[in-house]
């Protein structure tokens, strides 16, 4: 029995917008920078803050300056 259910582009993109805004809650809350890579940077420049239409993973980049090898968070 598969208990998984299959979602669409839409339901991925909102789950994956919502991750990025939790990630950015814990990055300021700690004053970690990062800045998004690839597809995700270029999803939010070409289309207005938005992913790529078939784009399905955020690709964030922490700034080594901005927190330790011993950061706990």
């Amino acid at each position: 029995m598969n208990l998984m259910r299959q979602i669409d582009l839409n339901e991925v993109h909102a789950i994956l917008l919502d991750m990025a805004k939790y990630f950015h809650q814990i990055c300021q809350k700690h004053g970690i920078g990062y800045y998004m890579l690839g597809g995700t940077m270029l999803g939010a420049v070409r289309h207005k803050g938005f992913f790529i239409d078939f784009f399905c993973q955020i690709r964030p980049f922490l700034l080594s300056a901005s927190y330790s090898n011993d950061t706990r968070l």
